[in-house]
């Protein structure tokens, strides 16, 4: 497995293990709300049943709230209060009304009755504003006297002495009486707004009371019908944190055991791996020893993510031409490997002018000895192809066909390995 995908396996983990006892937490917190708020005990979530307790409580608990405030809302005295507060406003402005005409009529009678009983420099004043008295005629003076009237030839009435007679004792008793009925009526009219007054006072009080009391009922029952909201949400985010936590705390045990044969494998890969390695350093060693002598050795070493090539004869060699010697030898080494059914090469090999590195002759002449051998191993068509290019001679056995095929030119493209400019 690689490495990445191992390490996300490991960070899920980590996660997991973290979130699991938080939530598990969280449940249980949330568990403790939901019985406070609702004063009833309740399975833990941890059993599959504390959701289901809990609903069938707040559905019961709901109900009776609910039940209460329309019993609450049906029985409401605000409506008739504030009707009977209407009621005094109305009664008041009628009041007001019948307080202000009797003060008026009052008011007109006294004046009336001041000016027949004031002095006679008021009288004009009073005469003025009464009307002919009986046998009073309204045929013009000079009309009635060209009529030959025997009333219009003589002196006029002597008016101010007519009209002394309207304030005769008998018309003066009869106003004092009505000015007193009147100012008795006045006062009972402001004894009623007096009492219209203090009517709508109270009424206003009545309601301003019983507003308060349907709060004061009413305002309890919307505290418990929010807290039993409160627990109905405590109740959903209780068991959806237990139902993550079971999940987080089932994925850490799906992941341990994902993790560990996540090492078993990697371990056997890693064996493979090594095992694979060694043949190849067993392989190359062979192919090194074969193109330089059994004096050497050769080993190829893993280094993090590349592969080390060494060359060992008293010491580790290191020169142009060994650089590039490595480079042959592992080339010939993986196609060894692949011949004979290990690994991933293609067998197909291709190696553009090696002389050019300065090798020796004879380390030259035994790369292509050792691909006559690897040959020389099957008993029909060999199953691999090695190309060598090169402006030196090769052995002179292999200067024939099948093995000397073509003979190449740089120029022109025609002559060339491919046929064309790269």
């Amino acid at each position: 497995m690689k490495n990445n995908s191992w390490s996300r396996l490991v960070a899920r983990k980590k996660e997991a293990g973290r979130l699991a006892p938080l939530l598990a937490h969280q449940a249980a917190t949330d568990h403790q709300r939901v019985q406070r708020l609702l004063e009833a005990s309740f399975d833990p979530p941890s059993s599959g049943l504390f959701g289901a307790q809990a609903s069938d409580e707040l559905r019961r608990q709901k109900a009776a709230v609910e039940a209460q405030l329309t019993a609450l809302n049906l029985s409401d005295p605000k409506s008739n209060l504030r009707t009977a507060v209407e009621r005094a406003i109305e009664l008041e402005a009628s009041a007001r009304h019948q307080l202000q005409d009797a003060e008026g009529r009052w008011q007109m009678e006294s004046a009336a009755l001041q000016q027949i009983t004031a002095p006679d420099k008021r009288l004009p004043s009073l005469l003025a504003g009464l009307g002919p008295s009986r046998g009073y005629c309204n045929v013009p003076m000079d009309h009635a006297r060209r009529s030959g009237c025997p009333i219009a030839s003589t002196n006029p009435l002597d008016l101010t002495a007519r009209r002394s007679e309207v304030t005769a004792a008998a018309e003066v008793e009869q106003r004092q009486g009505l000015v007193d009925a009147l100012r008795l009526v006045t006062e009972e009219k402001r004894q009623l707004l007096v009492d219209a007054t203090k009517a709508i006072a109270l009424a206003r009080r009545a309601e301003v009371e019983a507003a308060n009391s349907f709060e004061q009922q009413r305002e309890p029952l919307l505290e418990r019908r929010a807290r039993l909201v409160q627990a109905e949400r405590f109740v959903r985010e209780a068991e959806e944190a237990w139902t993550n936590a079971s999940c987080h705390a089932q994925s850490v045990d799906a992941l341990e055991a994902e993790i560990e044969d996540s090492y078993v494998k990697q371990d056997q890969i890693r064996r493979a791996s090594d095992a694979a390695l060694g043949r190849l350093s067993s392989t190359y060693d062979y192919v090194v020893r074969a193109i330089l002598g059994d004096e050497v050795s050769a080993r190829i070493d893993a280094s993090g993510r590349s592969l080390s090539l060494v060359i060992e004869h008293h010491g580790e060699r290191e020169s142009a031409a060994f650089a590039t010697l490595k480079l042959l030898a592992f080339d010939l080494a993986s196609m060894t490997e692949s011949i004979e059914g290990r690994g991933a090469f293609p067998r197909f090999l291709l190696h553009d002018g090696p002389r050019e590195a300065d090798l020796a002759p004879e380390i030259y002449e035994r790369l292509f000895l050792y691909a006559r051998q690897l040959e020389d191993c099957f008993s029909g068509d060999p199953s691999f192809q090695y190309i060598v290019t090169t402006t030196t001679r090769p052995p002179e056995s292999l200067l024939v066909e099948p093995w000397c095929r073509l003979k190449l030119s740089g120029v022109p493209a025609e002559e060339r390995l491919l046929r064309c400019d790269l």
